[in-house]
């Protein structure tokens, strides 16, 4: 993959990865967050209910048994529902009676002086200014009509927040003696019971909440971020240097490090139309180790491929920079020389037969044929060069010191 593309492809990844890796923290952390506020906000409901079942409980129990007699004390007003008597108890003090409406709004009161809870009944007609129906309580008595059984909600006032409660009112049969001049019927709406408590402190925990859960998501995000980054990093390095040598190995010789018959004649193919198109030299030297079998035999295939390497980093020390050179065969080499004349490719193939005669004189000797030519002007492929160094090389013509019927200047 070219370096550009694999940097590309890498970037894409990543960018993929967090942004899926952002996108599932956030929705895990938003479930937690509405599920603690959900919690929260069913507990208040919770209380709501309690707080407006057992006023409800209380006052029904107060209306069944026609009141409750109670120490009189200073009265601070008459209600529009007293109906109760004094009576004098045996040890001189005096107990009134009092109605369920009027226990009601004591209990209900004295909660509300200690910052419990309020408690509101509601009416569409009120009889007082207390039971008048606000913007929040019309649209309770619609969905009250509409089959809805409770309404609920959080609202602000004074910069305090509060949790507000409503469910309706069912007139029972007790009811009636009282409210039949309303239009009272058993079983139909006779209001609504509205209860509200602050929950200001519960807010105040749940932004905590809030805050603490965002802090805990940014930093897994940024610490898995950072892992994945790592992570894509070290992936991107390990493949890279594997995709490298994954390269070598496709373009070079694994046993002497030069590129390989395919590359060699892919490089030689491009000099070669780039020299016809530009009308410039090249000139091409092919070496052969004639009794490299011998060598082989004598000596084991360990011993064979040593040779091989040695004379592959011979060949390597007498090139010029832009020459290029590959093994074309078993025991062939080829050496492409671009920009070069006759003469040049001659002094390179001397070179050369210098260094196998160092080579033999090391060790063991080594009989080579090293053959060379140049771009002529009928040439119109690679092969036709190959062709005039690949038949002298296997027909021995440029082997030992002499050419054997060749022209001198393509054998040395």
């Amino acid at each position: 993959m070219h370096l550009g593309r694999e940097k590309r492809f890498y970037k894409t990844f990543i960018i993929s990865t967090v942004i899926a890796v952002v996108a599932v923290l956030s929705l895990i952390f938003y479930f937690m967050f509405s599920k603690t506020r959900d919690l929260i906000y069913e507990d208040n409901l919770v209380k709501a209910r309690t707080l407006f079942n057992t006023i409800s409980l209380v006052r029904g129990w107060l209306s069944s048994h026609g009141g409750v007699y109670v120490l009189k004390k200073t009265a601070k007003g008459e209600t529009a529902f007293r109906v109760g008597s004094d009576i004098l108890a045996g040890d001189g003090r005096v107990l009134s009676l009092e109605d369920h409406d009027s226990m009601g709004r004591a209990i209900v009161g004295q909660a509300t002086e200690e910052g419990l809870f309020t408690y509101r009944n509601i009416s569409l007609s009120p009889l007082n200014r207390q039971g008048r129906a606000g913007e929040f309580e019309e649209k309770a008595f619609r969905l009250f009509e509409q089959g809805v059984k409770e309404v609920s909600g959080v609202y602000t006032a004074g910069g305090k927040s509060y949790f507000r409660y409503m469910a309706p009112l069912v007139a029972q049969q007790d009811c009636l003696h009282c409210h039949s001049r309303e239009g009272w019927k058993p079983g139909g709406i006779a209001g609504g019971g509205f209860v509200s408590f602050e929950v200001g402190q519960i807010q105040a925990s749940l932004r905590s909440t809030a805050l603490l859960i965002m802090s805990v998501a940014l930093i897994t995000t940024a610490l898995l971020l950072g892992l994945i980054y790592l992570f894509s990093r070290r992936l991107m390095i390990k493949t890279s240097e594997v995709m490298k040598e994954m390269e070598r190995l496709a373009l070079t010789d694994d046993l002497t490090g030069l590129f390989n018959r395919k590359q060699i004649l892919t490089v030689f193919s491009g000099e070669f139309e780039r020299a016809r198109r530009l009308g410039s030299e090249l000139g091409c030297v092919m070496l052969d180790i004639t009794n490299f079998r011998d060598v082989n035999d004598r000596y084991g295939h360990l011993f064979g491929d040593e040779l091989l390497r040695r004379v592959a980093n011979r060949l390597k020390g007498i090139i010029r920079e832009s020459d290029i050179i590959g093994r074309y065969g078993g025991e062939e080499f080829l050496l492409i020389l671009p920009g070069i004349d006759r003469d040049g490719a001659r002094t390179i193939a001397l070179r050369a037969k210098e260094e196998m005669k160092a080579e033999s004189a090391k060790e063991i000797p080594l009989s080579v044929s090293i053959c060379l030519t140049i771009l002529r002007n009928e040439d119109k492929y690679i092969d036709d060069m190959l062709r005039r160094v690949d038949e002298m090389v296997r027909s021995g013509q440029c082997s030992g010191d002499a050419c054997e019927g060749s022209s001198r200047d393509e054998c040395v």
